[in-house]
């Protein structure tokens, strides 16, 4: 009758499948070989949304590690899950602002603590972009797994977003601008 839905309003539908999605959800984590581990981290929000996620190369599994608003504490943290755990790689969206602006934090806090720099390399636009596909595409697929936990900023991440449409080869990347919830956890995830 012409009321408007307040509710919602603006919003672009969510890109998971609130079934599938759910069934990413494994309650005992596979086993990750040290050196077969990815790292991701995401800024989002200003700085009140700071997340690392870890991934594998050998499956489709990952899990946001830590989740914190401000940055102060992520090259130290950084530092100390490379130093235990011995990723092939940590990355983040080269086209996140805020997350390029405390890259050079992050390798001084590598130099410092003898590990090498370069292994924290931010994602092209494109490589981003693949990265978006290819864990909606594990996701829809049934391939994609992540861990029961709570509270789990991941899952609220996923239920609400959205895709924004990038290029003209029908390219998308995670919506940031109209999330009603921190992206970070996602982010960092499929980037992992």
């Amino acid at each position: 009758l012409g009321v408007w839905d307040s509710e919602g309003a603006g919003m672009a539908p969510a890109k998971f499948d609130p079934v599938k999605w759910d069934s990413t959800l494994v309650d005992r984590s596979p086993s990750v070989v040290d050196g077969e581990l990815t790292l991701a981290y995401d800024v989002h929000d200003g700085w009140a949304s700071v997340s690392i996620a870890a991934g594998t190369l050998g499956m489709s599994y990952g899990e946001c590690i830590q989740h914190r608003s401000g940055a102060g504490w992520l090259p130290a943290y950084l530092v100390e899950v490379t130093r235990r755990r011995k990723p092939w790689a940590i990355s983040l969206d080269g086209g996140n602002g805020d997350a390029v602006a405390i890259l050079g934090e992050v390798r001084q806090a590598f130099e410092e603590a003898g590990l090498d720099p370069e292994l924290v390399k931010p994602l092209t636009s494109s490589l981003y972009r693949a990265a978006c596909g290819a864990v909606w595409r594990a996701v829809e697929d049934g391939k994609a797994t992540r861990p029961r936990v709570k509270p789990d900023q991941l899952q609220a991440a996923g239920e609400v977003a959205s895709a924004r449409h990038v290029g003209v080869d029908g390219g998308w990347v995670w919506d940031r601008s109209n999330a009603p919830v921190p992206l970070s956890p996602l982010v960092s995830w499929t980037i992992a």
